[in-house]
């Protein structure tokens, strides 16, 4: 994988609307043709979806058989080319280059990226039945779950609690961002409907300058490298000493220091 290093004049983008998309209009300058294609193979992941949730009920085995296997589809396999696709707009957003392998970054923690969106999903809809308004909140407050699954590969209720504490206060500026992205996504559609898909690059690229404004990397810390002392050769012991002749001349030394002191004592 291409893991460009930012460059020096790739700064980080402002936590605001306007650095948001405006960051995220240079990503999509940039790393266009990447990002476009990142786009594509989400609308057609998307496809398959849209066949399954067409307008009917389970009024027969086989629409019954499509619904869950449309809810099948978007659980174990769409949600996680989605999580790939922006984890792909992060790194463009990082200043690398994005690749379409990215999208197989989910399989380093695949279980926590089906769990999360199943779990995001349901706090969003349950907020939704409760007067539209919470289900507004709880999508701001949970927006960078996606990428804190896949990047940093955290699991589901960490990165619950640390999107919830990323979003503390940002709450507003999270919703006037998707307020912006609607003027954005109709500009788009007026292009002859393709336009939709330049319009959904800038969007995805301008979130995900918004997280890596909130969430840099942070370069390791660089320590001082500290020298080993020298290591001393051992003593080299005199083999000489160890020879059992040796040995036994030693042993008798102190017997002949007391003889030679006893035949002095006789002189005298």
């Amino acid at each position: 994988m291409n893991n460009r290093p930012h460059e020096e004049n790739w700064t980080l983008p402002e936590a605001t609307v306007s650095g948001s998309y405006g960051h995220g209009w240079d990503t999509t300058k940039r790393f266009f043709l990447e990002l476009f294609i990142l786009v594509i193979i989400l609308s057609a992941a998307a496809i398959p979806m849209g066949i399954a949730n067409e307008p009917g009920g389970f009024h027969s085995a086989g629409t019954a058989f499509l619904k869950l296997f449309g809810f099948a589809y978007w659980l174990l396999l769409y949600a996680a080319i989605n999580y790939g696709v922006l984890y792909g707009f992060v790194r463009g957003a990082r200043g690398e280059t994005p690749e379409v392998n990215d999208i197989f970054k989910v399989t380093d923690n695949y279980v926590n990226v089906v769990l999360a969106n199943l779990v995001t999903t349901v706090i969003i809809v349950i907020g939704f039945m409760a007067l539209i308004v919470p289900g507004i909140y709880f999508a701001c407050r949970l927006v960078f779950v996606p990428y804190l699954v896949v990047e940093r590969k955290m699991e589901v209720v960490p990165a619950l609690r640390e999107s919830w504490d990323m979003s503390q206060g940002k709450a507003g500026m999270i919703f006037l961002m998707g307020l912006t992205a609607i003027p954005i996504a109709l500009l788009g559609l007026l292009m002859c409907g393709v336009g939709i898909l330049f319009s959904l690059v800038w969007i995805h690229a301008a979130f995900a300058s918004l997280y890596v404004a909130l969430a840099p990397v942070q370069a390791p810390a660089i320590f001082p490298e500290i020298p080993a002392p020298p290591v001393s050769d051992p003593p080299v012991q005199d083999e000489a000493r160890d020879t059992p002749e040796v040995k036994k001349e030693n042993e008798a030394e102190p017997v002949k220091k007391v003889k030679k002191a006893k035949r002095d004592a006789d002189k005298k």
